[in-house]
């Protein structure tokens, strides 16, 4: 079901992927003052609790609580990441997002127990890019075109393209849009 590494690899990419910032960048939130995400969809459940958008501060010190000392370094980031996140503002110039929606993106992880110690299952997936939902993309441009501070253009990856976050950057498709669009400036 998995790949076998010796413990000492596994320690290692463990404490990589935890002591990373970035891991803490990829959790739910809202852009400024652009609420991209549903206020009660449940990104995380447990048994007897579960986390919206707004609450996942809350989650990620459950977290650092419940887990061993050091598991969670990235808890101490979370509330310098929010307070970037809240400075993001409609750019006042003409703006583009390229997404894509061909990937199942995990929306919601369910914990089986309250310790959390476990590892959680993805519950819930929606269409996007196997890291970005595409409906927060999509809310994300029609509350800046909303903000009117400058048009905001969706450009969505076709189906023939490369679907996933990364690929979708050198992919072909990608390269031609971002080619045409800097022909235009």
């Amino acid at each position: 079901a998995g790949l076998s590494l010796p413990t000492g690899i596994e320690v290692f990419l463990r404490e990589c992927m935890v002591r990373a910032p970035s891991m803490a960048c990829l959790l739910p939130c809202h852009v400024g003052d652009a609420h991209v995400f549903s206020e009660d969809h449940k990104f995380v459940v447990t048994p007897s609790r579960s986390y919206t958008v707004s609450q996942i501060g809350e989650y990620i010190e459950e977290l650092r609580r419940k887990l061993p000392p050091g598991r969670v370094p990235t808890a101490g980031f979370w509330p310098h990441i929010r307070e970037e996140h809240n400075k993001i503002l409609a750019p006042p110039v003409m703006t583009h997002l390229v997404y894509a929606s061909g990937e199942d993106t995990p929306s919601q992880v369910t914990f089986s127990s309250d310790d959390l110690l476990e590892s959680p299952v993805v519950s819930q997936y929606e269409p996007g890019d196997a890291t970005v939902t595409a409906s927060s993309v999509e809310a994300l441009a029609t509350a800046w075109n909303e903000q009117g501070r400058g048009t905001v253009y969706l450009h969505k990856a076709p189906a023939s393209s490369q679907q996933e976050h990364l690929s979708l950057v050198k992919d072909p498709w990608c390269a031609r849009l971002v080619l045409e669009l800097l022909g235009k400036c």
